[in-house]
């Protein structure tokens, strides 16, 4: 764990203020956004986004699964079209580290008022049988300015009434990101 820390001081250091470093040291805790979620538990994974230590969060990408004049579209149905597209989703270990370190949440996603959605795990209540994934939303002040922003989890069996953007890493780009690789 030590070389992992280091590693990582040592990443940021030579990539500058602009990565987001994200601890994969312990275990996302859904009940961190609310008590009445601890029976939540992570149920399916997008094993590749746990590879990722270090983001550039401007190189990022949100991918919208809707189609062009489709209003309405299935949560289930939007994680189907994400995996079906071959997206690398963005994990919970993310949505905690731009939720703890704000400053890092690109511009653009200040615009995007149903939030942006981090599909890469997929969480179960046992007690009704729900699956939801956690969305990093922005709350603004009545005169339309940010005031801050929210992690919640959004349920996948409603019916989503626009096309929601997920964070997708984008694996073309070499430098978007920092690949743990086990030696």
């Amino acid at each position: 764990m030590a070389c992992l820390h280091l590693m990582r001081r040592t990443m940021m250091s030579i990539l500058g203020v602009a990565t987001l470093l994200v601890d994969r040291r312990v275990r996302f805790s859904p009940d961190i956004i609310g008590h009445y979620n601890k029976e939540l538990v992570i149920v399916e994974r997008d094993a590749r986004s746990s590879l990722f230590v270090g983001l550039d969060p401007n190189r990022l990408s949100l991918a919208r699964m809707g189609k062009r004049g489709e209003g309405i579209i299935g949560g289930e149905e939007n994680l189907d079209r994400l995996k079906t597209a071959g997206h690398i989703r963005a994990d919970a270990a993310m949505a905690l580290s731009f939720w703890k370190n704000p400053e890092k949440i690109p511009s653009a996603w200040n615009k995007e008022e149903g939030g942006v959605y981090f599909d890469g795990d997929i969480f179960f209540r046992p007690s009704n049988g729900y699956r939801f994934v956690l969305c990093l939303r922005p709350i603004k002040k009545p005169d339309g300015s940010k005031c801050h922003w929210t992690l919640e989890f959004h349920w996948l069996g409603g019916d989503w009434f626009y096309r929601p953007p997920s964070v997708v890493i984008d694996v073309l780009a070499e430098e978007a990101a920092i690949i743990l690789v086990p030696v």
